[in-house]
């Protein structure tokens, strides 16, 4: 009896944690590599409500003919997010049919955002030097 009163808090508490987390989901062409700095390697994640720094990767195949075909892929490309309470999130690129569409997408990488609690919007992604400068500027 004294065990389950020591273990009823603890699962209670987890039970209120899962139920506050929301979900971050991304597109066939979009990996997430991290979360806060915690390596993973899936297309979606738990995450409990908050702000998180977020590190994706694009990839895609591109058959150009029958003979000639070629990866895209970038490095690490980061975004902030901001998860509420029950929140499902879903990034993804726009339709990108070609090789080229693709390298202009790297350039200026942009993902579509969907949620079932806020409007759905844009949220550009920054590449490793765009972080830094960034940390850097907020330093000063």
């Amino acid at each position: 009896m004294k065990t389950l009163r020591l273990i009823l808090p603890a699962l209670l508490s987890l039970a209120s944690l899962q139920a506050s987390a929301g979900s971050l989901s991304v597109s066939d062409n979009l990996t997430i590599e991290s979360v806060d700095g915690e390596l993973m390697n899936t297309r979606q994640v738990q995450l409990a409500e908050g702000i998180h720094m977020v590190a994706l990767r694009f990839s895609d195949f591109y058959a150009i003919n029958a003979e000639d075909s070629s990866w895209v892929r970038s490095g690490p490309l980061f975004t902030e997010i901001n998860i509420e309470p029950g929140e499902q999130l879903a990034l993804s690129t726009y339709p990108l049919l070609s090789e080229e569409d693709a390298r202009e997408f790297l350039q200026t990488p942009q993902v579509s955002v969907q949620s079932n609690k806020r409007e759905d919007g844009k949220q550009a992604l920054m590449n490793q030097v765009q972080v830094i400068t960034r940390l850097l500027q907020e330093q000063n």
